[in-house]
């Protein structure tokens, strides 16, 4: 019987889109240290990879609301990532503990790392991927651009359980009506990102792509 492949999202919604049979979903919510141990605990149950899935921010000035980042240390994987997504931009995701929310940090970002997108997850799949021995591979869909600032109210409404607390954000945007715009327009970039992050799945299959699965079947 096939090993499980352990996917990491940071949010229910990207759960969704994610799930299907032979596929074990982690929601970190933002909380870094549950997620760690968490993944840690299904890796040591053995897994045929690890897969950081969801939406991002981007820090490469190129990139823009639902152009899909895909990555990889096994090069066949990442192989099958470009030929199933061939729209996809080949490049580097680093992950955070705290959510990057203005222009001014991604540049700053950019600029120290050279990668191309941020998110909150990758850095823990990579580092637990490396730790068990199995291959991982990155497949996010950017929500906002570099030069895009998420609104206040947006942050406040981020569950631990990876959910979104829509009367959080209704009682910031009230405190901060101004933002009413902003949150409008980053509603619409994240709906696109989402969509795309749904097409990617539909095109990398049940297995995501993942060669030891792919060979398995």
């Amino acid at each position: 019987m096939p090993l499980p492949l352990v996917v990491v999202v940071g949010m229910v919604r990207e759960a969704r889109i994610v799930s299907g049979e032979g596929v074990t979903v982690l929601i970190g919510g933002g909380q870094s240290a549950r997620l760690s141990r968490d993944l840690e605990q299904a890796m040591m149950s053995g897994a045929a990879g690890a897969v950081s899935f969801g939406l991002c921010g981007a820090l490469h000035p190129d990139l823009g609301a639902g152009d899909v980042v895909v990555d990889s240390d096994d090069p066949e994987w990442l192989g099958r990532l470009r030929a199933a997504v061939p729209d996809a931009f080949p490049g580097r995701v680093i992950g955070g503990d705290v959510i990057v929310a203005n222009a001014r940090e991604k540049a700053r970002l950019l600029h120290e790392s050279g990668a191309d997108a941020v998110d909150m997850e990758s850095h823990i799949v990579t580092a637990c991927a490396q730790k068990a021995g199995v291959p991982y591979a990155i497949v996010r869909s950017v929500s906002d651009s570099a030069d895009r600032a998420l609104p206040t109210c947006v942050l406040a409404g981020l569950k631990p359980d990876g959910g979104t607390d829509v009367a959080a954000v209704l009682v910031a945007l009230a405190r901060r009506p101004w933002e009413l715009p902003a949150l409008l327009r980053t509603a619409r970039e994240a709906q696109r990102a989402f969509e795309a992050l749904a097409d990617a799945r539909v095109s990398l299959g049940p297995t995501l792509g993942c060669p030891r699965l792919v060979d398995r079947r």
